[in-house]
């Protein structure tokens, strides 16, 4: 038995992007057999996650917030295959749900403010004396992350295109969901999750 390549991660190819923690693909290919068995074979689709520092060496690794803080996004997409051209379409159904919660986050912005509603996390796992936290939750439209390794605009869907070492070529990933999470006096971490489709040349 033959392993892949093997390398250290500060080696990896992440077409220039800074601050990575770690990233994750997976994927599957559609497969069917008919009642004569003949097996017939649909899209392949994946999944990319990554983490990362959203700072640079020197920055400010708590993004100008003094207590937990939190930001998060989903975006939604409609999935089609052209099975004529052997081909997975992704229409952005405009919208998602978008918050932030804590401190204000130098980068973040929600284009519309919703509800403002009041967030808990207790947990007493460590024994009783552990602290617990109570919160404002600002829940609107369009969360908006200028900040580091990438930008993103929750509710003007995009594509993106990275990992060209790694996946074919032309390769278009779209982001599912993000979260920007700041614990301090712990350094802040910034989660993407991307979807795509290996499509046929």
């Amino acid at each position: 038995m033959t392993c892949g390549p093997c390398d250290i991660t500060g080696l990896f190819p992440i077409g220039g992007l800074s601050g990575i923690i770690s990233v994750s693909i997976s994927s599957s290919t559609e497969v069917n057999l008919t009642s004569t068995e003949v097996i017939l074979t649909g899209p392949t689709t994946g999944t990319v996650s990554m983490s990362a520092y959203p700072y640079l060496k020197g920055e400010d690794r708590l993004l100008g917030v003094g207590c937990k803080s939190s930001a998060r996004a989903e975006c939604k997409w409609v999935q089609k295959y052209d099975c004529f051209n052997s081909k997975m379409h992704f229409f952005p159904a405009w919208g998602g749900s978008a918050s932030r919660s804590g401190d204000a986050i130098n980068g973040v912005n929600l284009e519309a403010e919703v509800v403002t509603l009041n967030s808990m996390n207790v947990d007493a796992s460590s024994g009783p004396t552990a602290p617990y936290f109570r919160d404002t939750q600002i829940n609107g439209f369009n969360l908006i992350y200028s900040g580091r390794p990438i930008s993103v605009t929750s509710g003007r869907p995009q594509s993106y295109s990275f990992l060209a070492d790694v996946l074919p070529e032309n390769t278009e990933l779209y982001l599912s969901s993000f979260e920007l999470s700041i614990d301090p006096p712990s350094r802040s971490v910034v989660n993407y999750n991307f979807i795509f489709a290996l499509n046929e040349a």
